[in-house]
């Protein structure tokens, strides 16, 4: 059996990405991607920057299946880069809603198990272009908590048979 993660950056990556597409008008695409054009206009650049663990792995078990499990809670942080000329306002907006209800709500909804702690304060991170030019910016470093288990194999019994044996006569000592 291989072992896998039953939630990885990919998965994160498509709900945030999701939660910002019916929040915002603008692309949304992944960060440190090579040979890739910046969009133009207003768009949103997700980035992972660290998970963590938030404590000891948790074990548990599945003889239905034949698994033992174990979940690490774990922080992960995605720095969000706003561009464009609603970069300060969409910045601002989502550093908001991320602590809602409604952000809850809204990745509950996909499915993972996946929550927003919380977002940093939008800061102004303007860049120059390769044309010398200014690009409106705003980074947020988004923290939320997600619950990935890994199963491995685990044998189990369904029944046993219990009975009494003679061990002497069934298993001799040995004599020296």
């Amino acid at each position: 059996m291989t072992l896998s993660i039953s939630i990885t950056d990919e998965d994160l990556l498509t709900a945030l990405r999701g939660f910002l597409l019916s929040a915002f008008n603008a692309e949304v695409v992944q960060g440190q991607v090579n040979r890739v054009a910046m969009p133009l206009g207003n768009f949103i650049e997700m980035t992972p920057t660290l998970s963590a663990s938030l404590s000891t792995t948790r074990s548990g078990w599945r003889p239905d299946i034949g698994a033992q499990t174990f979940t690490n809670p774990t922080k992960w942080t995605c720095q969000l880069d706003f561009y464009g000329a609603d970069a300060a306002s969409n910045a601002s907006i989502f550093q908001s809603i991320v602590r809602t209800p409604y952000a809850c709500e809204q990745l509950a909804a996909t499915g993972l198990d996946f929550q927003p702690l919380y977002a940093t304060e939008p800061r102004n991170t303007t860049l120059i272009t390769g044309e010398q030019q200014y690009e409106g910016r705003y980074t947020v470093d988004l923290v939320a908590q997600f619950n990935p288990v890994v199963q491995t194999p685990q044998d189990f019994t369904q029944q046993l048979a219990i009975g009494l044996v003679d061990v002497d006569v069934t298993f001799p000592p040995e004599t020296p």
